[in-house]
């Protein structure tokens, strides 16, 4: 004989009150202006240097592909990096080694001469300081770039965030088959890059196709004098929503707000707008969080509508038209409770129940059949019961 269940329940609920991309992520310019050598600043490296890298101060906080640094590696072979003291030999760009960011003037084996050096300096005045790291007089490596006179600088600027490539007055080899430079920058790994190439004229370079992509040198081919390569932070694009939903119900008063990142570039922060007011700013208004993701303190209250935006920023700008979007919070909580009968209408005891919804519950009948469960948040519940001996079946 097939035996069948029956759930019986009851609902009664009571409503109460109770937070980097290089390759996509810059924007680059080429220009031909004027060559300012510095004189002052601290004198690294003088005279025949070959292969020394440091970690320097900056000298203010600079944002570098998405992260905040007051420190670079600078490596006599014509390039710097962020992160720990390490060295990328002679490519820079294509190197397998990690580093959070990597920009490169003169990517190659580099050697100072008896006139050459290797100076630093941070000038001007806050917020618009320029970390200057500069080479002159320098050459390649080996005594076929004897007749070679190289002079270039990397220059950060605060506040813009800005990285330059500037060269001066350069004298290239005549040597026939020359190792020519990485020059560009790159992020964590070596997939990530945006560089340049060219083979007869810097100041018309491309792209480069691949993480080894390199520029000229040679006695025809070398940067014009006050040549400047600019990299730009592009601005963010506007944040995408990730929960709770846009116009979402039924939203726990304990839950936290998330989102992602958009189009664009890469963000540094985000700054928070949240409350019952529309545009939204009784709750938090402005408040900067550096992760997507903010946690409501205290805790929301229950049968409320909420409004919230997230505007992100980094050293490029700010993201424009971000939108506000909304949620209510849960009407309360309450009991769910109910009987559990065979087809005769006999209660089932040990029967095993279980409630889901927002959140999945599991109770078990007593002798009566009754079961019950306490506390849950205000929701649409599907509940279903299974019992020892019994057939499976489901009744809409």
């Amino acid at each position: 004989m097939r035996k069948f269940l029956t759930i019986v329940f009851l609902l009664a609920f009571a409503a109460w009150n109770s937070y980097g991309q290089v390759a996509s992520g810059y924007s680059f310019a080429s220009t031909v202006g004027t060559y300012t050598e510095i004189t002052g600043g601290t004198l690294w490296q003088t005279g025949i240097w070959d292969d020394q890298n440091a970690l320097i101060p900056v000298g203010f906080s600079f944002t570098a592909n998405g992260a905040t640094v007051t420190s670079v590696d600078a490596n006599a072979n014509g390039y710097i990096h962020t992160g720990a003291l390490a060295s990328f030999s002679y490519a820079p760009i294509s190197s397998t080694g990690i580093a959070p960011f990597v920009a490169s003037a003169f990517g190659r084996d580099m050697q100072g001469a008896a006139t050459s050096e290797i100076r630093y300096e941070t000038s001007g005045v806050a917020p618009n300081r320029v970390f200057t790291l500069q080479w002159k007089n320098a050459k390649r490596y080996g005594g076929s770039y004897a007749d070679e006179v190289l002079n270039f600088q990397i220059k950060l600027y605060e506040t813009t965030n800005q990285v330059q490539l500037v060269y001066g007055a350069c004298v290239g080899t005549a040597y026939a088959t020359p190792t020519h430079p990485q020059v560009g920058l790159r992020g964590a790994v070596n997939t990530d890059f945006f560089n340049r190439t060219t083979t007869t004229d810097w100041s018309a370079s491309t792209v480069g196709a691949s993480n080894s992509a390199t520029m000229t040198v040679t006695a025809a081919v070398v940067p014009a004098n006050g040549l400047t390569y600019t990299y730009s932070l592009i601005p963010p694009g506007v944040a995408v929503i990730g929960s709770p939903a846009n116009a979402g119900t039924g939203i726990l008063t304990t839950a936290t707000l998330n989102w992602t990142a958009g189009p664009g570039g890469t963000p540094s922060q985000y700054a928070v707008y949240f409350g019952t007011d529309n545009p939204p700013t009784n709750i938090a208004n402005g408040t900067v969080v550096t992760a997507p993701t903010y946690d409501p303190t205290p805790d929301m209250a229950n049968n409320t509508t909420y409004y919230w935006q997230v505007v992100p920023s980094n050293g490029g700008g700010t993201a424009v038209g971000a939108p506000v979007w909304s949620f209510t919070t849960l009407a309360g909580f309450g009991s769910l409770e109910g009987i559990v009968k065979n087809y005769n209408g006999v209660p089932v005891a040990g029967a095993t129940v279980a409630a889901v919804g927002p959140a999945s519950y599991s109770t078990t009948t007593n002798a009566a059949g009754f079961y019950q469960f306490l506390n849950i948040p205000a929701a649409i519940y599907t509940v279903g019961a299974q019992a020892a001996s019994y057939n499976t079946t489901s009744i809409a």
